[in-house]
């Protein structure tokens, strides 16, 4: 379905720049899943085939949803998956990266 994607926004915008974001770690897999670890190692294996820019926010975010203190103060309501804004603040600089390695 990613290849599918790509594909998709190729032949509706020939000369879009795209970059994939991987997920990030959540308390339920953490650092330590093998499927979501495959899943990650997947989409960046189809980026590295098609020239597209990959951030690995799973391996690279220095979340760690594992532990309760950091959990309580970056994830909505504790459950160690969606950031709340403290959360988002921690990943806008390495999005703010990503996106000016696409501007022209």
């Amino acid at each position: 379905c990613i290849n599918q994607t790509i594909n998709t926004i190729y032949e509706k915008l020939p000369l879009a720049r795209v970059c994939i974001v991987t997920p990030t770690p959540w308390k339920r897999n953490g650092h330590n899943d093998d499927a979501m670890g495959e899943y990650v190692n997947k989409i960046q294996d189809i980026c590295a085939l098609r020239g597209i820019p990959c951030l690995n926010l799973f391996d690279t975010s220095g979340l760690r949803p594992n532990d309760d203190t950091f959990r309580k103060l970056v994830y909505v309501e504790d459950v160690g998956c969606h950031l709340n804004e403290i959360g988002h603040k921690l990943m806008a600089p390495k999005f703010k990266a990503m996106l000016d390695t696409l501007i022209l």
